[in-house]
Parts: structure tokens; sequence; C-alpha cells
């Protein structure tokens, strides 16, 4: 598929990548509400990142990942492998715009081909599936989640991200324990993904001086009044902490700023760390940040920060404020205070 053309190929996309000046690359421009579209395709396309080449761009069908890919009814996986191709080739030509500068200059190509098989009747799981609008401003992590779905990337245990849940049940004298580990789910629809959602609520009781990425990577409830079969235990009551314990090669954290019924957003300051280590000792590097700019949740702008593997400096990209504008290392990402009151989307990778 494609593998002829001298841009969408592997080999040549990897070599105008390298040939092509980051300095003089440029982004999608504003169309339509499109900057929260426009950030997550430049974030994950702009520039060469393994797990993305191997698992999206140049990914093959198969039936584990048609499975999910637009949950088309009776069966028909003829029509999902279509729509998989479909996406794939449109992805590509989108990081050949980014890395090479050559073809389109918005995302018009990726709203004309999600319209078409949006209102296609024998897709109608799609329209079901998919928060997001290809007009309106929304979440970025819904249309985030959509391109993972796409790509096998829920609901398929080798990526590796895992987590564990440990109940403890009276907490008091003699807690009763029980640990389940799992493959972490963020979306909510529950579909496993390679996302990591910190919700607002941990964001918001969270004292100031521990609001750090590293820190969400635990976090835990508390209910009261439970069964009342633990009888011996002072207060009855249950404790679940969630640890994120084993990341994925491409590692996404989603940081939750709206408050889930006033849909105002909070601007809290959180730290970013460069690096993140999970229990098993693989380290991932910071290689992509999606901020919101904008008092409420559905309404405002995104903005993105994104890591060039190919010259390790850091460019920022605001698709209504051309060209791309050249950050630096990341001593000079960290000098940016808005980042971390405003960044949503964290993205980490083994590089």
């Amino acid at each position: 598929m494609d593998d002829d053309d001298p841009v969408l190929n592997r080999k040549m996309m990897k070599k105008c990548a390298v040939s092509y000046p980051v300095a003089h690359r440029q982004g999608f421009n504003w169309v339509r509400n499109s900057c929260y579209l426009d950030s997550v395709l430049w974030v994950l396309f702009s520039s060469p990142i393994p797990f993305i080449d191997n698992k999206i761009l140049f990914s093959r069908p198969s039936p584990d990942r048609l499975h999910e890919i637009g949950s088309c009814h009776n069966g028909l996986n003829d029509l999902n492998e279509r729509i998989f191709l479909e996406f794939q080739i449109q992805f590509r030509k989108v990081a050949a715009y980014f890395r090479c500068g050559i073809g389109q200059k918005d995302c018009s190509g990726f709203r004309k081909l999600f319209e078409k098989w949006y209102n296609d009747p024998r897709c109608s799981r799609i329209r079901n599936k998919v928060r997001f609008h290809s007009g309106e401003q929304h979440e970025a992590q819904e249309f985030l989640q959509f391109i993972l779905s796409l790509y096998g990337m829920n609901g398929q245990y080798r990526f590796g991200a895992v987590s564990e849940e440990k109940f403890h049940y009276g907490v008091s004298h003699t807690p009763r324990v029980e640990t389940i580990w799992k493959y972490i789910y963020s979306r909510k629809d529950y579909r496993q993904s390679i996302v990591w959602n910190v919700p607002f609520q941990v964001l918001f009781h969270t004292p100031s001086q521990n609001r750090s990425i590293s820190t969400f990577l635990t976090r835990h409830d508390e209910i009261w009044n439970i069964n009342k079969k633990y009888k011996k235990c002072d207060f009855n009551c249950m404790k679940t902490f969630h640890t994120l314990i084993r990341f994925a090669d491409f590692q996404v954290i989603s940081l939750e700023r709206s408050h889930p019924i006033k849909l105002n957003v909070c601007h809290y300051r959180v730290n970013i760390p460069p690096t993140l280590t999970d229990s098993q000792q693989k380290t991932l590097r910071l290689v992509g940040i999606i901020c919101h700019h904008g008092e409420y949740t559905d309404s405002g702008h995104y903005t993105a920060y994104a890591l060039s593997t190919i010259n390790n400096n850091w460019y920022y990209y605001d698709d209504m404020n051309p060209p791309i504008q050249k950050i630096g290392g990341v001593e000079n990402l960290q000098g940016i205070k808005h980042i971390n009151s405003h960044g949503v989307l964290f993205f980490y990778a083994k590089i």
C-alpha cells in the first residue's frame, strides 16, 4: 500500500525527515476549530517516533487489530480493513507534510475521510464510539483515543501498559487486602488504552507541593460505610489504590483539568519530569505536550510542544499563529510556566 510512493514509503520518509530542515517546517493551518485535531496530529507525526511509525504509519492489518477498528456490524472485516488502510494512507500524508513539507496544508483531508465513514450506515458504531466531532472544539483526548483505537492500541495486551489496583477493606486494625493486576482502562467507554487518565478530583485535592506527573501515577479513593460484615475494624471503609506500574513504549498521561459538572478549567501548576521510570526500570522520555488555553473545556484553544528526534530540540506549534517556533533544549521548555498550568496531555516515548 503506497510503498512505491517516493514520499509515503518508510525509507524515503525517514530520509526526507532527516534532510528537510526542521526550522523550515510548518504545521497545519487552523480551519473551523481544528486546533485540537492539528495539535494531536502534530505531536504524533511531526517527528519520527519508532512506536508511532511501527504501530500506526507502517503497520499491517491483522484480525486482532481489525476487531475494534470501526466495529462495523455483521462482521464486515473486509470493510474494517478498508477503513484501516484509508486512514493509514491519510496519516502517512499528514506525516509527509510535517516532515517533508509536501502535500496538504490543513486537516481537511482527514475530516473528509472521517465524515465519509462517520455517515456510512454500515459503520454505525463509529458514531456511537467517537465523542469528538469533526467541526467543534472538544477535548483533544477523545480524538487521540480515536486514533489509538483504529490501530489496536486499545484491547491489545502486548503494548505493555499495566496497572495495579489494591483494595483495602476495613482500614484499621486488621485490613483485608486484595490486589488486582490489569491492563489500564482510561477511556470513558472502559476500553483498554495506553492513556493513563488522572481525574479532576485527584488534581484538585492533591497538595500543591505534590502535584507532579510522577506522583499522579498512583492515586487512591476512599469509600466509607461499606459492607457491615467487617465488624473487627474500627472504621468500616475501603481504600482503593490505583498504580501504573509498567509503561508501554509510548505512554500518554491525560490530566483532567475541567470540573466534571461546572466544566470550568482548573489551572493548578503541575511538575512535568523530562523522564519517567516504571517498576521494571523502563525509562521513557518526554516527547510532546498539548496545552489547553481557556476557562471552559468546550471552548478555548489548543497548542502543542514536541521534541524533534532529529536534532533533540523542542518546538512550539500554534495553528493560528504560524510558523513553528524553536524552543531549544528541555531546560528552555521547563522555563515556560504556562505549560505547567495548562498542559492536559503529556506524551512519553522510548527513543
